[in-house]
């Protein structure tokens, strides 16, 4: 999924591609102390581009396969 550049003040940020095969995660108080020691404005997806993200991501893992097929009964 691709997301458009934006800008805050003078931070900018450029197209970015969210590439869902590969998903990274940390401690959500590495997250909290990341954002107090750099003191900045951050970036965030305002609705519906948060909702259509979200649901990309689920959309791309909720594919889920079989290890055995679905056999005919009737």
């Amino acid at each position: 999924m691709m997301l458009n550049d934006g800008q805050i003040g003078q931070s900018r940020l450029d197209l970015r591609v969210v590439y869902f095969e590969e998903v990274f995660t940390v401690p959500i108080s590495f997250l909290e102390s990341l954002l107090v020691q750099r003191n900045r404005a951050r970036f965030r997806l305002l609705p519906p581009y948060r909702e259509h993200l979200s649901q990309a991501f689920a959309r791309f893992f909720m594919r889920v396969g079989l290890p055995i097929p679905i056999e005919k009964s009737w």
